[in-house]
């Protein structure tokens, strides 16, 4: 399985994200590492997508790294190339 970041996206509110995206299949929980320049961008509320739906999230942020997990409780399972959530909103 690997985890990359998406495309920049332009939401309905005029804000951007980056969805975080999955390559693997039957992935039922994950837990990444990201780091970035706090003076480039801002870590903003992290957003389930739609797909990850009954997911549960907890992240964290200190000094410039996020580090969050999310898994299903009930076995959920998501398809590979399904964004999991949006991150960031670049400043």
């Amino acid at each position: 399985m690997d985890i990359f970041l998406g495309s920049l996206v332009t939401l309905s509110d005029g804000s951007a994200a980056i969805p975080v995206v999955l390559d693997g299949r039957g992935v039922a929980g994950l837990q990444a590492t990201f780091t970035f320049d706090s003076s480039l961008m801002g870590v903003g509320p992290l957003v389930l997508a739609d797909a990850a739906d009954g997911l549960m999230l907890d992240s964290r942020i200190e000094n410039g790294t996020l580090r969050l997990i999310a898994l299903s409780l009930n076995g959920q399972t998501l398809s590979a190339g399904q964004a999991v959530l949006s991150l960031w909103t670049p400043t």
